[in-house]
């Protein structure tokens, strides 16, 4: 599978489980969290393939530290949606990772 269609099968994962939370208990923190993830997956499916790791950056920048900014807000340690917000992050810290080296 191409870095492309995980991450966005990823995001996918991650927005189908926040859509359900902000059903549950809509907050603004979530609705926001769920408008920054279906941003990125925009962002990804309209990249071109030669621009794609250059705009990976941008979409990293949108989701980097979103786990982290829901916890010390909420405090809900025990949210389904930050286990995928938190794969999330770590599959595109990954990727950046391999295109460094």
């Amino acid at each position: 599978m191409t870095v492309r269609k995980e991450l966005i099968k990823q995001i996918n994962l991650t927005i189908t489980v926040i859509k359900t939370i902000n059903q549950k208990n809509p907050t603004p923190m979530v609705k926001n969290i769920l408008k920054r993830y279906e941003e990125a997956k925009e962002f990804i499916l309209q990249s071109s393939d030669g621009k794609f790791e250059e705009d990976l950056s941008k979409v990293r920048n949108k989701l980097d530290t979103l786990t982290r900014a829901y916890l010390e807000s909420a405090n809900d340690y025990m949210n389904p949606m930050l286990k995928e917000m938190h794969k999330t992050e770590k599959l595109l810290k990954e990727y950046d990772e391999t295109t460094q080296s």
